[in-house]
């Protein structure tokens, strides 16, 4: 007979094997949106490495609490990413809270909250510097 801590591990394993599939999703429609504005080099230097390192930490420990984070602020930036190729469109805005609502699979507060947190430092953050005319983008300009 399996002793509960067994099953929760074993869903907390299916949860991230599931999350992290859904990471490479995401960084695909990150690829797919790369040669609108041509933003291959954000692609490369922040997607990239933010699908990567939830895939390690799954390989290495899938069922551990630290892995779970890493996918929920793999999440945001990818959320970010898609938000910056889309020279701060609205609509991918929405990005944000299909992706919070994945985390729920977690079962757990953490993973959330570290999300949330992200996104918000980076739409401040960002707000800032491309009212200082940066060449990033969170809202879209008036043209």
């Amino acid at each position: 007979m399996k002793k509960p801590i067994d099953f929760i591990n074993e869903q907390n394993i299916l949860a991230a094997r599931t999350q992290v599939v859904l990471v490479w999703v995401i960084f695909l429609l990150c690829v797919c949106l790369a040669p609108w504005y041509n933003t291959w080099i954000e692609l490369l230097l922040i997607g990239l490495p933010a699908a990567i390192v939830p895939t390690l930490l799954y390989k290495l420990m899938p069922e551990k609490r630290v892995t779970h984070v890493s996918v929920g602020l793999s999440y945001m930036v990818l959320a970010a990413l898609m938000i910056h190729q889309g020279h701060g469109m609205l609509e991918l805005h929405f990005s944000i809270f299909v992706f919070l609502a994945f985390l729920l699979f977690f079962r757990d507060w953490l993973p959330i909250v570290a999300a949330a947190g992200l996104i918000a430092v980076h739409h401040l953050s960002f707000n800032y510097l491309q009212g200082e005319s940066y060449n990033v983008f969170v809202f879209p300009t008036k043209s």
